[in-house]
């Protein structure tokens, strides 16, 4: 059994509302508060995989919280369906108020690839993902240490380095998460413990 202890950016300083918001999100975490209000997260004893969608999905509640953005933040375990056909099972989206009624796909979409997936059927995916009305969207390769970022405007770009951060651009302005948090190697099953630490 492995332990991981990652630290992340900065403190994650959330209400008690937001908390609750989170664990009801989450309920396979156990999270709690530190005397200074930073928001300690406990997962289960997991694979990497599950540890990777947790830590994004972590950050994207944050940049949720203290930008004041609304919408809908989701990482539904079930495959969605779009209505070309598509089915993905994304690891976390984000859904604006503000979408077109025509648009049928998340506004942000994040997938992390697993050992037994095929890069060229997901990227066949991704891009019908995009053609339903998807602004942007990550497939995550933890293997071969890649990222291939889909634009709404038909751009991509396939990041190589792990130490850079990904943006979330137009979509998601001010959201910023740094590949190195993310595990690259497959330890096994691990418990992981997520604490926040000021800069």
């Amino acid at each position: 059994m492995h332990i991981l202890n990652a630290n992340l950016p900065r403190a994650f300083e959330w209400t008690g509302e937001q908390l609750l918001a989170f664990r009801t999100a989450h309920p396979f975490c156990a999270v709690r508060l530190d005397p200074r209000g930073r928001a300690i997260i406990l997962p289960a004893k997991v694979g990497f995989l599950e540890v990777n969608s947790a830590i994004l999905n972590l950050m994207l509640w944050d940049w949720h919280f203290h930008s004041g953005a609304a919408g809908q933040i989701s990482d539904q375990p079930l495959p969605v369906a779009f209505h070309n056909g598509t089915s993905c099972k994304p690891d976390v989206t984000w859904t604006s108020p503000h979408r077109p009624k025509r648009a049928t796909a998340p506004d942000f979409v994040v997938v992390l690839r697993k050992a037994s997936e095929s890069v060229r059927d997901l990227h066949r995916q991704m891009v019908r993902v995009m053609e339903c009305g998807c602004r942007l969207s990550w497939l995550i390769d933890p293997y071969n240490r890649t990222v291939c970022i889909y634009r709404a405007n038909g751009t991509g770009e396939m990041v190589e380095d792990f130490a850079s951060s990904l943006s979330g651009e137009d979509v998601l302005p001010g959201l910023e998460i740094p590949l190195s948090l993310l595990i690259q190697d497959n330890p096994g099953l691990i418990t992981l413990s997520l604490e926040t630490q000021s800069n």
